[in-house]
C-alpha cells in the first residue's frame, strides 16, 4: 500500500492564501458595487 503524503508548511500557506483571497473578492464586490453597475464591473474584468 501507498504510504499517504503529509501537507507541508508551505502547501498549508499556499492553501491559507487561497482562502483569503477568495473571501476579500466578496468584500471587494460588495464596496464596488456602489460606486459602479455589475455591467461596468463586468467590463473592467475583460
Amino acid at each position: 500500500m501507498k504510504q499517504a503524503t503529509s501537507f507541508g508548511g508551505r502547501d498549508l500557506a499556499a492553501a491559507l492564501g487561497v482562502v483569503v483571497i477568495w473571501g476579500l473578492n466578496f468584500v471587494a464586490m460588495k464596496y464596488s458595487l456602489r460606486d459602479f453597475t455589475p455591467f461596468q464591473l463586468g467590463t473592467f474584468r475583460y
